[in-house]
């Protein structure tokens, strides 16, 4: 009798304390990600139209081509992306940092918008100036997408 109330008590206190590690991960974790919000800052690009045509090449006037280079080039932009990719112990367990790269009219005009960490910001700066060397690219205040007059894709 006395062996079974141990193994009873035993099993109680072992499925609180996996209770108690699961319900302080989850809170760690969700602090975690809290922190990699609050770091977020946005960027605004501003594109010129001809930004696939790089200053080596030929004026481009077909518009297929055209449109094949903006295509081939935000290609190369999105697998750059994988830069921000981080091997360390930290970012394997609780996730690596955000990105974001948003569309939305405000206006009737096209905006351009990339949220990234903090630490990231001169990275994506260089990367996206390096595709675009015409690209303007300016720090920016969180945007409010849920506005009246703004549609987000």
């Amino acid at each position: 009798m006395n062996s079974v109330l141990i193994s009873i008590v035993a099993l109680v206190v072992l499925v609180l304390l996996r209770l108690l590690r699961g319900s302080l991960w989850r809170s760690i974790e969700r602090r975690h990600r809290y922190q990699q919000c609050m770091s977020l800052k946005f960027l605004s690009v501003k594109i010129p139209k001809v930004g696939a045509a790089r200053s080596s090449d030929l004026e481009v006037t077909d518009h297929i081509q055209n449109m094949k280079q903006n295509i081939e080039l935000m290609n190369q932009v999105y697998k750059n992306f994988y830069a921000l990719y981080q091997d360390s112990f930290k970012e394997k367990v609780f996730g690596q940092q955000y990105a974001s790269i948003e569309l939305y009219i405000e206006k009737e005009v096209i905006k351009f918008v990339i949220a990234v960490g903090e630490k990231y910001v001169d990275n994506v700066d260089k990367m996206i100036s390096s595709f675009y060397p015409g690209a303007v690219i300016e720090p920016i205040t969180p945007p409010k997408f849920l506005e009246a007059g703004k549609y987000v894709a």
